[in-house]
């Protein structure tokens, strides 16, 4: 970790997206489970997790997309050696097939148990309490053109029986559903169940236990830098909180600078 690289511990961790429940997990290893002092001091999350069990499929996949043996016993080893390049390219292409194109983070029971102890410990605040004592705070990626498309989706980033337990509470679409309709529909499941609920849960926890915790709502992007359908998009918000000023006009800055 970050202590093994850096002399200054003052790491500030920021991450959106996939990533963001990347930063929840090394607070909740550092302050549940190693007991030691986090080399993390503020942490910015901008956005589940599933065990090596569930992510095997994936992992066999992309070896062998990069033409290489996953039941080796060098197999890591042998990704090691491949280039980033390759590696980047080989995710971008979606060439371990679609299915296998989203990269989650992984439960092991040994950095992470994959119990559901660690929820459990947030919502009775003893997150918030270490936290204090320790003194630190989709649906354009996937292809939808049929009902039957849904599932198969939502297992890139849950465990099968999740998928369905999700598809359950929302209504069921006609076999002759078209596309646009279904295509909304898993955007609709993907946007509950990635981002409303975790961090609607998240900052419940946080508050309830009082500890210090906004949210905000974004309701408007610079049009230049949306899809050419016009469509708010994954990550686009960060035009405006990072105040990038070369992909914003004046009057833009302004309004992200207010």
């Amino acid at each position: 970790m970050a202590h093994r690289f850096f002399k200054n511990l003052t790491v500030h961790l920021k991450k959106r997206f996939q990533g963001a429940h990347a930063v929840h997990q090394k607070y909740i290893m550092y302050l549940i489970f190693l007991k030691a002092k986090s080399p993390f001091q503020p942490a910015h999350l901008m956005s589940n997790t599933m065990t090596p069990t569930e992510m095997r499929s994936q992992f066999q996949a992309f070896c062998h997309a990069l033409h290489l043996d996953p039941s080796s016993s060098t197999i890591l080893e042998d990704l090691r050696a491949v280039p980033a390049e390759t590696i980047c390219r080989t995710i971008e292409s979606k060439a371990a097939g679609p299915n296998n194109s989203t990269f989650r983070g992984g439960v092991d029971d040994d950095w992470l148990p994959s119990t559901t102890d660690a929820m459990t410990w947030q919502r009775s605040g003893a997150f918030d309490q270490a936290l204090k004592q320790k003194g630190y705070f989709d649906s354009t990626l996937s292809v939808i053109e049929k009902p039957a498309d849904i599932v198969p989706n939502l297992e890139r980033y849950y465990q099968d029986d999740t998928a369905e337990k999700i598809v359950s509470q929302y209504e069921t679409l006609g076999d002759d559903a078209a596309s646009e309709e279904c295509a909304k529909m898993f955007g609709r499941m993907t946007s509950d169940y990635q981002v409303h609920l975790p961090v609607r849960i998240l900052a419940r926890d946080l508050h309830d236990a009082g500890f210090p915790v906004s949210r905000y709502e974004i309701r408007w992007t610079p049009e230049q830098n949306r899809t050419n359908e016009g469509y708010v998009t994954h990550g686009t918000d960060t035009y405006l909180w990072l105040l990038r000023l070369p992909f914003l006009e004046s009057s833009q800055a302004e309004i992200a600078g207010a």
